[in-house]
């Protein structure tokens, strides 16, 4: 099948948030504004979703069928696996990962790094910027080859869970291409991303402002928090949970 395939892991499991990506956001459900975002990137072959094999995860499988998008169960702490799994069925030339945490995420800089990697080929698309950017915006582009290639030697735990920190740690082995943000993605540092409740307090009211409009651009969401700095301190205080 080939191309360029845009993967989104989800679950239902989140310890802080549980079933957070079938919550109600906008009307719809923060799966459904990422599934649609990506799907507004003209250089993917397509969108599919990779969940876990766990009953929990059933609910996750009913909506992509419910909306004809392709669905992948794998391991639930092996995401590196998983992805490979989804990858497995498509055989892609690049790998775009995005989490469905991630509502807003910024469809029009996957086409530009899709672009970029069409013309230069290189194994990892890199996001440069010149001041701090918003978390929950910017998609991971990775070579599928070389992602294949990593899962023999990233053994590891937290290689297996997070799934190209094996690739970021040891960038210096791979051929890297780079993407310098636009001005308009760097007016502040917010999290537009969901793993708290005061998190998806802030997404609902960006989302109501938009009035459910999926496809606004991550640009105008973060002119908006800047514009309205009350709102983007609902979530300021969550601790990011790094690997």
């Amino acid at each position: 099948m080939a191309g360029n395939w845009i993967i989104i892991q989800a679950r239902m499991s989140s310890t802080r948030l549980p079933g957070k990506v079938l919550l109600p956001l906008g009307g719809l459900t923060s799966l459904e504004y990422v599934v649609r975002r990506c799907q507004n990137v003209p250089s993917a072959a397509g969108v599919m979703v990779a969940t876990t094999i766990h009953s929990e995860d059933d609910a996750i499988e009913v909506w992509c069928d419910s909306r004809n998008v392709r669905c992948v169960r794998g391991s639930k702490d092996d995401v590196l696996s998983r992805y490979l799994l989804a990858a497995k069925t498509v055989d892609p030339e690049y790998i775009i990962r995005v989490t469905s945490d991630c509502p807003f995420i910024s469809y029009e800089l996957l086409e530009t790094g899709l672009l970029l990697a069409a013309d230069k080929k290189p194994d990892v698309v890199r996001w440069r910027m010149t001041s701090p950017v918003s978390r929950g915006i910017l998609p991971e582009i990775i070579k599928a080859s070389v992602l294949r290639d990593s899962e023999e030697i990233a053994q590891l735990e937290r290689f297996r869970e997070h799934v190209t920190l094996y690739i970021w740690e040891q960038l210096q082995n791979y051929a890297v291409e780079d993407v310098y943000l636009p001005s308009e993605l760097l007016l502040g540092e917010y999290r537009i991303t969901l793993d708290e409740p005061d998190d998806y307090r802030l997404l609902c009211t960006i989302a109501d402002y938009f009035k459910g409009n999926l496809d606004v651009p991550t640009a105008e969401v973060i002119r908006y928090l800047k514009e309205h700095p009350q709102i983007a301190l609902m979530n300021a205080h969550v601790q990011q949970k790094m690997p």
